[in-house]
C-alpha cells in the first residue's frame, strides 16, 4: 500500500479517553508493529473562559501537584489497518476504549452515583 493511499485512507478511532499513559503505550504498540498512516492527539475536555490574563489560573490547577491533566487523548488508524491494530493491542493486554461526548463529559460524582446504584441493584 503507498503513502499516498495511507495518508488520504479513511481513518477509524480506535482510542479516546482521558489516559495520557495507556495513549502513550498503544501510539508507540502501533508505530512498533509497522502500523502506517496513525493519527493522534490530544484536545482539552473543556475550555477556561478567557480574560485579561486569567485564561491560564484556572483554580482548579493551583493545588499540590499542579496542572491537573484533563485532556482527551485520541488515536486513528486507517480503516485497513484497524483489525491488525485491534489484534496488537489485544495480544499486549491493554484496554483500548472509545469513549462517547457523553462519558467523556460525566462528572465524577455522577460517575460514583451511578456504579453505587449498579451494586445495589445487585443485591
Amino acid at each position: 500500500m503507498g503513502i499516498f493511499q495511507t495518508l488520504f485512507e479513511h481513518k477509524k478511532l480506535i482510542y479516546r479517553k482521558k489516559d495520557k499513559h495507556t495513549f502513550k503505550a498503544i501510539k508507540s504498540l502501533l508505530k512498533e508493529s509497522g502500523i502506517k498512516g496513525i493519527s493522534s492527539g490530544h484536545y482539552q475536555q473543556e475550555e477556561v473562559i478567557p480574560g485579561v490574563g486569567a485564561s491560564h489560573l484556572d483554580p482548579r490547577n493551583m493545588g499540590p501537584n499542579g496542572r491537573i491533566d484533563r485532556d482527551i487523548y485520541y488515536i486513528k488508524v486507517p480503516v485497513s489497518y484497524y483489525d491488525t491494530a485491534c489484534n496488537i493491542i489485544r495480544q499486549h493486554g491493554i484496554k483500548a476504549e472509545v469513549l462517547s461526548n457523553e462519558d467523556l463529559m460525566q462528572s465524577a460524582a455522577t460517575k460514583a452515583r451511578a456504579k453505587i446504584s449498579e451494586i445495589n441493584q445487585q443485591f
